[in-house]
């Protein structure tokens, strides 16, 4: 089972798929943007469309290592929202990794599942990788349901708020497909 957790920043993306992962004793993919961090790009409104590719490249070998299944925290359409929203990048090359991006997931879909974190569910706290910015989040939101639809990407909307509840409610949606 290959599953994307997808989402603005501080939506428990990562707390929950630490402990998904655990409990389900699977693989957990780390967000690619806290290993570009590392790697010197930068991230959000400020990153460049070689930080976007080499998230990408990560993303990729990541989930290739991981052949029978992980918890993806933040997959391939996170890339796509985000390179969406840059300002950074130029339209044209913009269009073009998007329409990459788009096939990548249409020819060879690489999730079983699509968790979608929904914003404004928890408060956010800044952990020094991604903004804290509510209103790029709210543009993330609104971007990601973009996507989701235009792309027809199936996709599950997290329901519950407090950390055992949201386990328990994945675990229930999971547990059944392994």
């Amino acid at each position: 089972m290959k599953i994307a957790l997808e989402g603005a920043m501080c939506t428990g993306k990562t707390t929950i798929g630490k402990l998904i992962a655990d409990k389900l004793d699977m693989p957990f993919i780390e967000e690619a943007a806290r290993q570009a961090l590392l790697a010197g790009f930068e991230l959000d409104k400020n990153a460049t469309l070689e930080s976007q590719i080499w998230m990408l490249g990560h993303q990729f070998r990541e989930e290739m290592v991981n052949p029978k299944g992980f918890i993806a925290d933040r997959g391939i359409i996170s890339i796509a929202v985000y390179t969406c929203l840059n300002q950074m990048i130029r339209e044209v090359p913009k269009k073009m990794f998007l329409i990459y991006l788009r096939e990548c997931l249409k020819e060879d879909n690489p999730y079983d599942k699509v968790i979608y974190f929904p914003p404004n569910v928890l408060k956010m706290q800044n952990d020094g990788v991604r903004s804290v910015d509510e209103k790029f989040q709210k543009m993330l939101h609104e971007q990601y349901l973009h996507i989701f639809d235009e792309w027809k990407i199936d996709y599950y909307t997290i329901k519950t708020v407090a950390i055992s509840d949201r386990v328990d409610e994945l675990c229930e949606l999971i547990k059944p497909t392994l």
